[in-house]
């Protein structure tokens, strides 16, 4: 027993003697020590540094101090499973508080259905929801949607109070840069606010404010957060959320890897037919019987549109899949629901539900295009072909530059074909 004692202590001596060494160090040192040598340590520095700003996002969204704190060990479980992904420019800072939002309205989603199907609506009323709760959240979710260069400055400078000389020394360009970004990113911010009716130099001293009050993160959920990113095994509620981001993150890179060789079929010739206005919205064919009078041709549109849409609305559970001619893994089939809402709007796996669609119900066969927001910060258009028969919803996908325009998916297009059917439903007659 009291070897045991003392082996703990003595490892614990080494990890801080370790964590002093590796605070001096920048965030890509400290990012290259855990990828070359899994040195624990350097982990810990970075959960330390920038778990403060990680842990008030997830309070500003969610009303449950412990929902918060599973958001919070699921972002950094999630950043040391993506260490080797993350680019070597990338702020560490940006990344984690733009996968913090997305994790924590993830979190509140599966909260408030939890509460609903108890009738527990209540149990919602966590520990200290302020009153401007819903103001200090736009802040994060209008910094998630800057551009790149200046989220990564307001989130470092505005949220992480780093000086402009600390800013630009992680970001590795001129002080005046970092000024200049920063000035136009306090000025978006401040119109985007503005449609709100909310004065974003009062906003941003409230979030600012709030988080001072906060004070640092808990030893306990420092610690905890360390040891489950390093291999400790993961409560039901934060392995559950961690499968879901890792998901979706998954869904972004090839996303990402489809718009790469779109772009360099382009480079190469191979696509330049294509013209440019079809990088918006692809030539709609002209619909059977197209020869009536133009108005009765308009009313026979938008009924058919107004039918599908109603045909489509609701939740969709995908039960096959193939990508670029390879069938999709079964978990990730499994774990992949499409959910079409008024107003045009789709919910995607675990994205946000404020994400587009659009149908064009009259050609044949009938067109879709979607724009998703992904987790990773991309905003990914497809464009394709859908048909519905019952239960049974058919859907294949391309990118702008190569849209779909059959049912079928051919190595070397990028072409997702996508069966999904109503829960509920015999499966085996959707996958027919």
């Amino acid at each position: 027993m009291a070897t045991d004692l003392l082996s703990l202590t003595m490892r614990r001596l080494r990890r801080l003697s370790g964590a002093a060494f590796a605070g001096s160090l920048g965030d890509a040192d400290l990012v290259e020590r855990v990828i070359e040598s899994n040195d624990e340590a350097a982990f810990e520095v970075l959960v330390w540094r920038h778990g403060p700003m990680v842990l008030n996002v997830c309070r500003r969204i969610l009303r449950h101090d412990q929902d918060a704190e599973d958001a919070f060990q699921v972002t950094f479980v999630v950043l040391f499973r993506k260490l080797q992904s993350l680019s070597k420019h990338e702020s560490v800072g940006a990344w984690l508080h733009r996968v913090a939002f997305r994790v924590a309205l993830r979190a509140r989603s599966q909260a408030e259905r939890r509460a609903a199907a108890s009738c527990e609506l209540d149990s919602l009323a966590g520990s200290t929801p302020p009153t401007d709760d819903g103001m200090r959240e736009l802040i994060d979710q209008e910094i998630n949607r800057l551009p790149g260069r200046l989220r990564r400055v307001a989130v470092l400078c505005l949220l992480e109070g780093k000086s402009y000389a600390q800013a630009a020394n992680e970001i590795g360009c001129p002080l005046g840069t970092v000024q200049s970004r920063l000035a136009r990113a306090r000025h978006r911010l401040q119109a985007r606010l503005a449609r709100y009716g909310i004065g974003a130099s009062a906003s941003l001293a409230a979030v600012l404010a709030a988080q001072a009050a906060a004070g640092a993160v808990p030893s306990a959920l420092i610690h905890a957060t360390q040891a489950a990113a390093c291999g400790s095994a993961l409560s039901a509620a934060v392995a559950s959320l961690t499968r879901e981001t890792l998901h979706a993150l998954w869904l972004a890179r090839l996303g990402a890897v489809v718009g790469k060789a779109a772009l360099t079929l382009v480079v190469l010739g191979l696509a330049g037919w294509l013209t440019v206005a079809m990088i918006e919205s692809p030539p709609e064919p002209v619909p059977p019987g197209g020869d009536g009078p133009p108005a009765r041709q308009g009313e026979l549109r938008q009924a058919a549109l107004k039918d599908d849409l109603a045909r489509i609305a609701g939740e969709w559970q995908l039960v096959s899949g193939i990508e670029d001619s390879e069938p999709m893994p079964a978990d990730k089939v499994k774990a992949t629901v499409m959910t079409f809402l008024p107003g045009n709007r789709v919910s995607l796996g675990c994205h946000r539900p404020d994400d587009a669609f659009r149908l064009v119900a009259h050609t044949q066969p009938a067109q879709i295009h979607l724009e998703i927001s992904l987790l990773a910060g991309e905003i990914v258009r497809s464009h394709g072909v859908y048909e519905i028969r019952g239960d049974t919803l058919r859907v294949c996908l391309g990118t702008p530059e190569r849209p779909a325009r059959e049912f079928a998916s051919v190595k070397g297009t990028g072409h997702r074909l996508w069966v999904f059917h109503r829960p509920g439903a015999d499966v085996g007659a959707a996958i027919k």
